[in-house]
């Protein structure tokens, strides 16, 4: 097993602090089911994205500059760490002063989510994770030292909350009985429910008042989204007759609202040639896809 695969493997063990935003349901990116099937029905994610990549390289970089600004001295490679009280929380931090103030490194791509350097305005998920070292390692401040757009490096700082430590630690308790007793929790998205209740099942199931509710609003936002549809259409037809042959680039007081420049085109694969020229071969690499359920409005 790699280093990073060891890593995983005891992330598993416990809920960290990149876990609890998604837990909380306050995360863009993961949710409460995804976790849940992280620890209780792993896959092979040993392998990095790009920017998990870039994360991963630039962190020493970023811890070095932070040291070089605060003058702070900094351990590195820090071991998990396991809650004394409550040991399904644990920690992975990147980096602790000598005065025990958590150092966290972020490769972030914009400042969106971000208040004043200094400040403790972060995004949610960030400032959750920071709370979870915080109340794992019994740390009372943390800095966060992002590295915006590889050029632009600040340092915000946190302090430890605890009310947000015992919201952390609810949540986080019963989301493990969840995991422990291999429960899934309800799906927050469409996508998490049919990951949960994808299989072929048959039977007529009763609405209550809120379900019909959904599937009124959900025939209303269909018709309108078509109504939205056929309006950008009309919208984007005037505004291709205005510029026509005359022009790709519409002004309203010599300022650019509109370009409609010529765009390479999509380079794809024939499919129906190679299928007619190798059908043999077609049908060799041919694959059926996975089932799924259709959600119809009758």
């Amino acid at each position: 097993m790699n280093a990073r695969a060891d890593f995983l493997e005891a992330r598993r063990s416990g809920i960290g602090g990149s876990d609890i935003a998604a837990i909380l349901g306050l995360s863009k990116w993961r949710t409460p089911l995804g976790v849940w099937r992280s620890k209780v029905d792993p896959i092979d994610d040993s392998e990095q994205s790009e920017p998990m990549y870039w994360g991963t390289v630039l962190e020493s970089i970023i811890l070095d500059e932070y040291e070089r600004r605060t003058g702070r001295e900094l351990l590195r490679d820090c071991k998990m760490v396991r809650h004394e009280k409550h040991p399904f929380l644990v920690a992975n931090v990147d980096a602790i002063t000598t005065c025990f103030r958590i150092v966290d490194a972020k490769n972030a791509r914009t400042r969106d989510g971000w208040g004043e350097p200094g400040s403790a305005e972060v995004p949610d998920d960030y400032a959750l994770q920071m709370q979870h070292y915080m109340l794992v390692t019994g740390a009372k401040v943390a800095d966060l030292a992002p590295l915006f757009g590889g050029n632009d490096f600040d340092i915000y700082t946190l302090e430890a909350d605890r009310e947000i430590h015992e919201m952390i630690t609810d949540a986080a308790a019963d989301f493990w009985r969840l995991v422990e007793s291999r429960t899934p929790p309800e799906p927050i998205s469409y996508e998490d429910a049919c990951k949960r209740f994808g299989r072929d099942v048959s039977g007529e199931v009763e609405a209550d008042d809120k379900t019909y509710a959904a599937v009124e609003v959900l025939r209303s936002v269909r018709e309108q989204m078509k109504l939205l549809e056929a309006q950008e259409d009309a919208c984007k037809t005037e505004i291709a007759r205005a510029l026509g042959e005359r022009g790709d680039v519409l002004t309203v007081a010599g300022r650019p609202v509109v370009t409609w420049k010529m765009a390479k085109g999509r380079r794809s694969f024939d499919r129906d040639a190679f299928e007619a020229d190798h059908p043999d071969l077609a049908a060799k690499y041919m694959r059926d896809g996975k089932p799924s359920r259709r959600l119809l409005i009758k």
